[in-house]
């Protein structure tokens, strides 16, 4: 067995993306520098860009989904056995590379104007940075518990 294989990735992948959703959603940091916005137009920027941000994100997964289907398509095909983890791995890392380099039309930090407005970006930004991190390193952690246990049995 590979030190790194394709469950264990796939499901740091998935951790990864539920820390940086729970660091988004159940934050107050979000919630604090929309407070700072000073103007409508700020605000309405930020729904701007969150939705183009939510559409990438769509964009990507449906690419993603379409591309493992092909793979599970292809060895179907051929009478092999498809491995789910490798299914699940290309539906993650695809959409995670597409999002990354999707080019994006608006950038909310550019629209900020005072320094309490970056700064509060700035540490949203690191906490959905360090969330991912956590949840990699979760999701790796749980993949080695369940597969010491199971190796026990």
């Amino acid at each position: 067995m590979s030190f790194i294989n394709p469950c264990m990735a796939s499901l740091a992948l998935v951790s990864g993306s539920i820390a940086v959703n729970l660091a988004i959603f159940s934050t107050s940091k979000s919630n604090q520098l929309f407070n700072t916005f000073d103007n409508e137009d700020q605000r309405q920027m930020y729904y701007i860009v969150k939705k183009e941000r939510m559409q990438i994100h769509s964009i990507a997964y449906g690419i993603s989904i379409c591309a493992a289907l092909l793979y599970a398509f292809a060895l179907n095909r051929r009478r092999k056995n498809i491995n789910y983890c490798f299914f699940s791995l290309i539906i993650h890392a695809l959409a995670m590379i597409i999002y990354k380099c999707y080019p994006k039309q608006y950038n909310l930090r550019s629209y900020l104007v005072s320094q309490d407005q970056l700064k509060k970006y700035d540490d949203l930004k690191k906490q959905m940075k360090n969330s991912f991190v956590m949840g990699l390193a979760i999701g790796v952690g749980l993949y080695m518990f369940t597969e010491s246990r199971c190796k026990k049995h």
